[in-house]
């Protein structure tokens, strides 16, 4: 198939990834809604029978068909609401995998079934395990969230299966591997397909991306830099949502100097296939600040420390979407940040502006889909009870956020 053919609603995912929750959970790809799973890794102990599912074969067979299937709605949202159809999930995996996997398609039955599937793209949240308990998560991508609330530890049902037919059975069709978490360097599936992979001959022609919190790059006796210097090129996604006093308290868990220590430590190993970018959250707790933020990070990339690369917009959880607050005070936001964006006249920086910065500006000032009053009580409710659990005062953290809603 001619990729000119191809729907303009058309994303390549589900015919070249295949993505778990911790929980065991499949889904489409990480940015699919929470309730969008079509099976269970409790069902499948072979990846083509998890592909194959009812539930992925009719994405496919709608996406083809131009279609948007209701699962995939986070990412219309995104490019719906900024007008840029650069600027999701979606767009993303099309510009590393639809036109070398076109071939594909023509594989493809009539009902979105496919016999000789690649997993090119590997995404498999192996546990929730996680030193952090970001206030924007919860427990089941974070072990301490979870243990916070009395909750179980997760992990992948099934996972040894998985994970034997990924060493064994499927690492000359891997391109690229994206370790979550959890934090993806606390997890020992990640160091055994690492090892696997180093040892494979392969490594050289593998991309591997890491969404981290930048607390460690070890695990037992074994270093992440012994590792990915083999690697074909390896993009480290530090998540920052905020520096300093008000990450450690935003970020529960973080240790903002340690996150420096490793920043700097990775800049000074000068490895040319490692880059460091960051992604940030923007939800109600650090919208206030938001051109402080972006100021921060053109500093650190400054320093060489990191490259600023996306801004993720936060509707989850609802109560701390961004846009609840008051539209005048998010109009003076808006105006903060058309300041820095004119500040950021660097050429490397210029895709972080005009379709980041720029996107999240506008994305503030759309109306939120929640009631401002209530949403304000809820957001209220619920620092509240983590301030009983934390014995932490949100009000004296973020008192700019508490003027604005109480």
């Amino acid at each position: 198939m001619l990729k000119e053919n191809l729907p303009k609603s058309f994303c390549i995912a589900p015919w070249v990834h295949l993505y778990s929750d911790p929980d065991g959970s499949l889904r489409p790809c990480c940015t699919s809604d929470a309730d969008a799973s079509f099976g269970n890794t409790k069902q499948y102990t072979r990846i083509i029978d998890a592909v194959n599912s009812p539930g992925l074969k009719e994405v496919r067979r709608a996406l083809l068909a131009g279609e948007r299937p209701e699962s995939c709605q986070r990412c219309w949202l995104h490019e719906d609401t900024s007008g840029n159809d650069l600027n999701s999930y979606r767009s993303y995996l099309n510009g590393m995998f639809r036109d070398t996997s076109l071939d594909l398609l023509d594989q493809t039955q009539a009902d979105g079934s496919i016999e000789n599937f690649k997993l090119k793209y590997v995404d498999f949240r192996w546990a929730n395990t996680c030193n952090f308990a970001c206030i924007s998560c919860g427990s089941v991508y974070s072990s301490k969230w979870a243990t916070e609330l009395g909750l179980p530890i997760l992990q992948i049902p099934n996972k040894q299966y998985l994970l034997d037919e990924l060493v064994n059975d499927r690492l000359n069709e891997i391109e690229t591997i994206y370790f979550v978490g959890g934090e993806p360097f606390l997890l020992p599936e990640h160091w055994r397909l690492l090892e696997a992979l180093s040892a494979s001959g392969r490594a050289d022609k593998i991309s591997l991306r890491y969404n981290t919190n930048m607390s460690t790059l070890q695990f037992e006796k074994k270093h992440a830099l012994d590792f990915l210097p083999k690697f074909k090129d390896v993009e480290i996604v530090a998540s920052i949502d905020h520096y300093g006093d008000k990450a450690e308290f935003i970020r529960w868990g973080t240790d903002w100097q340690e996150i420096l220590d490793n920043l700097t430590y990775i800049r000074d190993l000068k490895q040319p296939n490692i880059r460091v970018v960051t992604n940030t959250v923007i939800t109600a707790l650090n919208i206030l600040d938001l051109p402080a933020i972006m100021r921060q990070l053109r500093v650190m990339w400054q320093q060489g420390l990191l490259t600023p690369q996306t801004l993720y917009r936060a509707m989850d959880p609802w109560h701390l979407d961004s846009r609840n607050l008051p539209l005048e005070i998010r109009q003076q936001i808006a105006a903060e940040l058309d300041v820095v964006i004119s500040e950021f006249v660097e050429e490397e920086l210029f895709n972080y502006k005009h379709h980041h910065l720029a996107d999240a500006r506008d994305f503030i000032l759309t109306d939120s889909p929640h009631n401002q009053d209530h949403s304000r009580h809820e957001l209220i409710t619920q620092m509240t009870i983590l301030d009983a659990r934390r014995k932490t005062n949100w009000r004296s953290e973020l008192t700019e956020l508490w003027s604005a809603v109480k």
